[in-house]
């Protein structure tokens, strides 16, 4: 089963996901997206909001208004993120108010889980790139992000486990200011986060749950602004196929819309003193039967 769990400040604010709740892996070539927040004021009140989608419910869900200046100028302060299927992009933010003091916090969860069918033999490699800016204030800063993959088999359109098959996961996750402890590292210097896995595709593995996952914390007036954005990927080695029917990646990534009313945005890398490496994905699709079969090579 996928998990993420997290735990977050002072006042023990823990939760877990398992992918295989939010969406099972019997439901061949589905999808589910998830934001979730909350928002816990110096005065203990507390602002919940959630949104999902799942399956043909749409491709595009979004929590809040976007991130404001930081600190913001009014109320439990600011928490939103966006999951849009069809571009493989996700955001996330948390933006403390001002004059708060270091109890109050803000928290953000945005999560994609897809069913994907393989067909041929070699590998494919889910990637996550991911660009922040982020400052502790007078409290704490968290951001996390995952990418985990449980591997199925699919035979005649049922699904079945892996015999000793075991999910394969890259994660990271970084800390400021009160947030920091020996099992979070300081980090939060806004240099990208890049996670991918590298997975079989073979007659006995065609059929995986992946889960793209991301979460933002600030306590006080720290802010975490992952809104602009984390990019999805899928990777593939020549001979392999993939069925992606429930239109994942069926648009460009750029340029990104504004989800949000308003948004701050992320600068440019070269605002941030470094230069990404170029980055190309070429993805050729062909109609078969209905269902769109798409190579993909780096």
């Amino acid at each position: 089963m996928l998990s993420i769990v997290r735990c977050f400040g002072l006042l023990l604010l823990c939760s877990a996901l398992h992918a295989n709740v939010l969406l099972s892996p019997t439901l061949v070539n589905g999808f589910h997206l998830e934001v979730s927040g909350k928002s816990i004021d110096q005065f203990l009140d507390t602002i919940d909001t959630a949104d999902t989608i799942s399956n043909n419910a749409g491709t595009t869900v979004v929590v809040g208004s976007g991130p404001t200046a930081s600190p913001a100028s009014a109320g439990g302060g600011a928490f939103g993120g966006f999951a849009d299927l069809t571009r493989g992009l996700i955001g996330s933010y948390s933006v403390g108010v001002g004059n708060e003091s270091p109890g109050a916090l803000q928290t953000s969860t945005t999560t994609m889980v897809l069913n994907l069918t393989f067909s041929g033999t070699g590998s494919f490699s889910p990637g996550m790139l991911l660009t922040y800016l982020a400052g502790p204030g007078n409290g704490g800063a968290f951001l996390s992000a995952a990418i985990e993959a449980s591997p199925y088999h699919l035979d005649n359109g049922v699904v079945g486990d892996v015999p000793n098959a075991r999910n394969q996961f890259s994660t990271t996750q970084l800390c400021d200011g009160f947030q920091v402890s020996s099992g979070c590292p300081d980090g939060l210097d806004g240099t990208p986060i890049d996670l991918s896995l590298s997975l079989p595709v073979d007659a006995i593995h065609n059929y995986y749950q992946l889960l793209f996952q991301m979460s933002t914390f600030t306590s006080g007036t720290a802010f975490v602004n992952a809104a602009s954005t984390a990019d999805l990927s899928l990777t593939l080695s020549p001979g392999v196929t993939v069925d992606l029917s429930q239109n994942f990646l069926s648009l460009p990534q750029s340029p990104e819309p504004n989800y949000f009313g308003s948004q701050v945005a992320a600068p440019e890398p070269s605002a941030l003193g470094f230069a990404l490496p170029a980055i190309t994905l070429l993805i050729a699709c062909i109609a078969r039967r209905s269902k769109r079969q798409c190579a993909a090579t780096a």
